[in-house]
């Protein structure tokens, strides 16, 4: 992962988790993967979480 993509990728996850209103508690971003824990209701979805976390940053 290229220096210049992290910061985009923490900005991304965040108004990702803004939307879905969800809270990051804590964000690792490693060369092939991104570690992160999160708090979340005990409503939401997770895969649905992860989908929308997976779908932009896919696309970028």
């Amino acid at each position: 992962m290229q220096d210049e993509e992290k910061p985009f990728i923490k900005k991304y996850f965040q108004s990702v988790s803004t939307r879905h209103e969800f809270k990051i508690v804590e964000m690792d971003i490693r060369v092939c993967r991104v570690n992160l824990i999160i708090h979340c209701k005990t409503t939401h979805n997770i895969p649905n979480i992860m989908k929308a976390l997976k779908g932009g940053s896919a696309r970028f």
